[in-house]
């Protein structure tokens, strides 16, 4: 109750995070699965493709993937999953 309460007082939106952890492992289809996650609306709105959490989310704000760059570098797949 803290929280919401002083989320309320300083008229913040609820934030939902996510973490995912896809059987794979490379940059590239990280990206794919994090792009897998949601579908574009007529409005452009990335909208969940399932509910998400105790939170049913309907529309992600945004969608970030990490990962390292060091490895996805020495093998050349640095540009195209950033890309």
């Amino acid at each position: 109750m803290y929280f919401e309460s002083v989320r309320a007082a300083l008229q913040l939106n609820p934030v939902t995070v996510r973490v995912v952890h896809p059987h794979c492992t490379d940059a590239k289809a990280l990206v794919l699965a994090a792009m897998s996650m949601y579908v574009r609306d007529k409005d452009g709105n990335r909208v969940a493709r399932e509910s998400i959490g105790n939170c049913h989310v309907k529309v992600f704000d945004h969608v970030w993937v990490l990962f390292d760059t060091d490895i996805p570098n020495l093998h050349g797949q640095l540009y195209v999953s950033m890309s």
